[in-house]
């Protein structure tokens, strides 16, 4: 979850191809930003996070989206959704 900087607008903001910002989802507290990526199993998320470490395009990306941020990270989590409860 993150707070968007207040200097930010979604036009600065850095672009990747690995997610899209869902605003208001999860907790959903006031003036943030959730990320969400979703995977069909904990193995695909592993495999998922080695691309990310394996990729330099990804890489440089995050390197410089961290030079000048446009929000504070609040909240890293992981979650799996139980069988049978919608």
């Amino acid at each position: 979850m993150w707070r968007p900087q207040r200097r930010s607008t979604n036009d600065s903001a850095p672009r990747s191809e690995y997610g899209r910002p869902r605003s208001g989802a999860g907790r959903g507290r006031p003036t943030t930003v959730s990320y969400v990526l979703q995977h069909a199993s904990f193995e695909d998320f592993g495999k998922f996070g080695e691309k990310l470490n394996s990729d330099p395009e990804w890489q440089q990306f995050w390197a410089s989206a961290l030079q000048n941020p446009t929000a504070d990270l609040l909240e890293n989590s992981v979650m799996q959704e139980l069988p049978g409860i919608n």
